[in-house]
């Protein structure tokens, strides 16, 4: 994605685009976040989920949660066995709250 492409997505979207991301913070990959990183550290994973939301692309929201990781430098294949189920269940639950977050957001407008 483009630099322009991420300020127009984040521009025409702002309010979603703030909602987003505090689901994504909330998720924050590697912990960059509550290790003291500014809150726009994924801004540009936000604008990509934003985009796969308006572009009616949602089956494609985990996989790139999961990809995430791999932008830090983490491979997600490398989680040891006891970890896998909460691995997964995070990003479950991650999913389901962006696409809760964008339903809401569309019944609003």
């Amino acid at each position: 994605m483009s630099k322009f492409e991420f300020e127009s997505i984040k521009e025409t979207n702002i309010d979603l685009f703030y909602k987003v991301r505090s689901v994504i913070n909330e998720f924050d990959p590697v912990s960059l976040i509550r290790n003291g990183a500014p809150v726009n550290e994924h801004e540009v994973l936000v604008a990509y989920v934003l985009y796969l939301l308006l572009a009616n692309k949602t089956e494609k929201l985990k996989t790139e949660l999961i990809d995430s990781y791999k932008y830090y430098g983490f491979d997600p294949e490398d989680t040891r066995e006891e970890y896998k189920e909460s691995f997964n269940r995070r990003i479950q639950d991650t999913t389901e709250e962006i696409l809760k977050v964008y339903k809401e957001y569309i019944d609003e407008i």
